[in-house]
């Protein structure tokens, strides 16, 4: 088996791949590549420049489905700087209404998934990419 992940993708396929045996490579597509212990949260802010590396980019809600004290996590709509807002942060490059659909139909994250840290990383996994 194979695993793809695009963008926070990338941390839920190297951690699914863990005690996996029929999985045999990991695809990352413009996706985290965590090393073991850093998180989805901390890997927005890692580079200088991110536009969503700051706690300015992300606004919280009831979490209704989850475990008592975990929230969920969007990317706000307009900017709060340093974050310059949804369309020119996250859908840059697409007309205005297409990024206003994506704005107000963006799924969350929970908070709790942000933040918990990558297992062991895929090169340091006996057997798995050869």
């Amino acid at each position: 088996m194979i695993l793809v992940g695009h963008s926070y993708g990338g941390m839920v396929i190297t951690n699914a791949a863990a005690g996996a045996p029929n999985v045999k490579a990991l695809v990352y597509v413009d996706a985290f590549i965590p090393a073991q212990g850093e998180t989805a949260f901390g890997l927005t802010a890692a580079q200088p420049g991110s536009c969503v590396g700051s706690s300015s980019a992300f606004t919280v809600g009831a979490l209704p489905w989850g475990p008592g004290g975990d929230f969920d996590t969007y990317l706000k709509i307009g900017p709060a700087p340093p974050y310059p807002g949804f369309a020119q942060c996250f859908a840059n490059g697409l007309p205005a209404s297409q990024a206003a659909v994506l704005a107000a139909t963006q799924r969350p994250i929970a908070f709790s998934s942000g933040s918990a840290p990558s297992g062991v990383p895929p090169g340091r996994r006996s057997g798995l990419g050869r």
